[in-house]
């Protein structure tokens, strides 16, 4: 073989493998999917970015061995940011309906608004043919026993 043969040989297994890692080449720009996705840590974040984190959203985490006082610090915390107005638009420290009870109602209300309607209509087909006073009386008894 002549040089030149030799040459254009090696030019074209150069060019098969930048072809063939070419084809093999993914540009990642999630970062959670560069993490092992067997670790529960990186699964919950991955749910967690899926389902409720926006892209200005930030987590903090505390973590103490008294667990009241991890809760005071949390809510001192909490309460130090909401005054940082320009730093932070909105702080949640807690559950919503743990810190304002009263928006309890208008969860309920939001999350049957988004319910699939077939569980909204079984509901109002359940509620229209039991009276409420004796369908609640029930409960209140089944949860007792």
């Amino acid at each position: 073989m002549t040089r030149r043969g030799k040459g254009v040989g090696i030019l074209a297994l150069a060019l098969a493998l930048v072809v063939f890692g070419w084809t093999r080449l993914r540009f990642e720009t999630d970062v959670l999917s560069l993490l092992p996705p067997d670790l529960p840590t990186v699964r919950a974040l991955e749910r967690h970015q899926q389902h409720f984190a926006g892209t200005h959203d930030l987590i903090l985490t505390l973590r103490g061995e008294d667990s009241d006082v991890v809760s005071a610090a949390a809510q001192s915390l909490a309460e130090t940011l909401r005054r940082a107005t320009n730093l932070v638009r909105r702080v949640v420290w807690i559950a919503p309906w743990e810190e304002r009870p009263d928006l309890t109602s208008e969860m309920a209300a939001a999350a049957w608004l988004n319910a699939e309607p077939a569980a909204v209509e079984d509901l109002g087909r359940r509620l229209e043919n039991d009276p409420l006073k004796e369908r609640l009386v029930e409960v209140r008894q089944r949860l007792a026993t």
